[in-house]
């Protein structure tokens, strides 16, 4: 085997290649360049999500016209002069190497005046090969326009995603980038129209209420420890199990397990919307690790997790005041009577019982085996006279005591109650497709009304409606779905889209239905709720109609069973 030396095109789009992945790294990288060159506006501009058209204009300090050419070689920079100061990297960008990997895979053209000149210049290229350099009237700053990406790289251009998934891309990152920077000024266009625009008046929170909504309500904290300072904002989607997270450190948007692993050290429910910012010594951290700048290593790591972690634990401990959404409706009967399996025999077989000596441990594979001939014993006969049956009470602890055929059976109800509404759920799957219209409609957050936009066609179709109104959002309908009334239509919208935007299944809708089974459960009765007597009961007879009765959808235990003849053994009376 020989070593040749690669073709410089070869290498030079290999290289590129590292930098370059999407529409998203060029807007990353442009925008980037922009708030290092002190810009207070930074506008961009999209066609069929960047794959067609780029644009990033700026009013920063500007490139000098002799500088244009090279602004397009490899290592060439204005960020750093010697290897002293890569000890304390300030600025986003550093390694030269982001516009002439842009310009190797596209056609680039750069217009720019620096503030010290009374006129600009024109350069235009083509695969990394310069056309055209020209003086021009600017005003000053700089736009760069990036046509045709991967043009000449058709392998990577076909992995590209849709044009509205790679705006939505965009997007985030834009909306990431102008919490950080609340000071200055984001715009985005798509296709002529205008989709994002920050205020840029420096106020983190009023912005953050502007793109997440206000409901529920925005925490805010921050903490010092040792050498660096930590804020954090959050807003709470409980019960969602979905951290949607953006964290800068010295306002360089990184991508760090540190902060997620930091975020669930306490423990608790954390989901929804996160803004971390964290500031410290820039010569204890190494920013020069990964090409696309999207990594850092701390040189020491263990503040930094202390500091979010602290956040962490602050927030959770801060009052909430979420509104009420809905409310439970009350517990009924699948089949609207007290008639069921009441042999205690059959009732322990389904969920296991204990030995009179020691507990006997939770094993499904054993429930299931006397659960099936349970069933085959209810299809075999199944006018058979049912034994007594009678409601005992609820321990202080909330657990719920039955006699069944001389022998005890406790009830977890919030346990039992999960395995109903699953099953239930199942049982009705995604079949209806019909809609509950809202009795006034809600306006919906920006952020949330530019997730589901490229989903509506399959939203309609599951059953939501949506409409406009002086450039606002609307949800007019949703699922008319009873399983889910306890669910606020917000949050409904929202977990639908979750699943939407990553399915994992080959079934379209299969991912949908699974987090709305999930959330039908989450309506279930609580271990502290009051049951009458006859509510009580009936929860027993719809749990022991259940496919798999003996544990939640989770896994905990539904029930534990004490027969007659084990207490009589246990007290000596046999």
């Amino acid at each position: 085997m020989s070593i040749v030396r690669l073709p410089p095109d070869v290498a030079t789009r290999i290289a590129a290649g590292e930098v370059v992945e999407r529409p998203l790294s060029v807007v990353k990288e442009l925008i980037e360049n922009a708030i290092d060159a002190g810009a207070g506006t930074i506008a961009v501009s999209l066609h069929q999500g960047g794959k067609a058209s780029i644009i990033v204009e700026d009013d920063g300090q500007g490139i000098a016209f002799a500088d244009l050419p090279l602004a397009l070689e490899h290592h060439a920079t204005s960020k750093i002069t010697c290897l002293d100061e890569m000890e304390r990297i300030m600025t986003l960008g550093f390694r030269g190497e982001a516009l002439p990997s842009i310009a190797a895979v596209s056609r680039f053209e750069i217009r720019s005046r620096s503030v010290r000149e009374n006129r600009g210049g024109l350069l235009r290229a083509e695969g990394g090969k310069i056309g055209l350099h020209s003086p021009l009237d600017l005003p000053a700053g700089t736009r760069v326009q990036v046509d045709d990406l991967f043009f000449n790289l058709p392998a990577r251009r076909k992995f590209l995603k849709g044009a509205s998934a790679e705006l939505r891309r965009i997007m985030s990152l834009l909306q990431a980038y102008a919490m950080a920077y609340s000071d200055r000024v984001f715009l985005v266009q798509s296709e002529g129209k205008t989709v994002f625009s920050s205020p840029g008046n420096g106020d983190v929170a009023s912005f953050l209420k502007s793109i997440w909504g206000d409901d529920p309500p925005l925490r805010h904290l921050e903490v010092t420890v040792e050498t660096y300072r930590a804020q954090a904002w959050w807003q709470p989607a409980p019960g969602r199990g979905k951290i949607d997270l953006a964290s800068f450190v010295n306002r360089r948007r990184v991508q760090d397990g540190l902060f997620r692993a930091a975020l669930n050290s306490p423990g608790g429910d954390l989901s929804g919307q996160w803004l971390i910012l964290v500031e410290g010594p820039p010569e204890e951290i190494d920013v020069n690790i990964h090409p696309a700048k999207t990594e850092i290593r701390f040189r020491r790591s263990g503040p930094v997790f202390e500091a979010v972690r602290r956040l962490a634990m602050g927030l959770l401990e801060q009052p909430q005041t979420f509104r009420l959404k809905g409310k439970r409706p009350p517990f009924t009967s699948l089949s609207g009577t007290h008639e069921g399996p009441a042999l205690f025999s059959r009732v322990a077989s389904s969920f296991g019982g204990i030995e009179a000596s020691e507990e006997r441990p939770f094993d499904e594979a054993s429930v299931q085996s006397s659960l099936n001939s349970l069933r085959k014993d209810q299809e075999e006969s199944p006018q058979r006279a049912v034994s007594p049956r009678r409601y005992l009470g609820r321990l202080r602890a909330g657990y719920l005591l039955f006699d069944v055929d001389g022998g005890l059976v406790v009830v977890d109800p919030h346990a039992a109650h999960e395995r109903i509404c699953f099953e239930r759920f199942h049982e009705r799957g995604l079949q209806a497709r019909a809609s509950q219209p809202l009795a006034v409609p809600l306006s919906l957050s920006p952020s949330l009304a530019q997730r589901a936009h490229p989903f509506r066609k399959s939203l309609e179709e599951l059953g939501f409606a949506f409409a406009s109104k002086d450039g606002t959002s609307l949800l007019e309908a949703i699922p008319a779905l009873p399983d889910l009334s306890g669910t606020s239509p917000e949050d409904l919208l929202r977990n639908t889209v979750d699943s939407l935007e990553s399915p994992e299944e080959e079934e379209r809708f299969w991912p949908v239905w699974r987090r709305w089974a999930t959330l039908a459960c989450k309506a279930a009765i609580k271990l502290t709720t009051q049951l009458a007597p006859s509510e009580a009961e009936a929860l027993l007879d719809d749990l022991l109609r259940c496919e798999r009765p003996w544990a939640c959808p989770h896994g905990r235990p539904t029930s534990l069973a004490v027969s007659a003849e084990q207490l009589f053994r246990h007290f000596g009376r046999e």
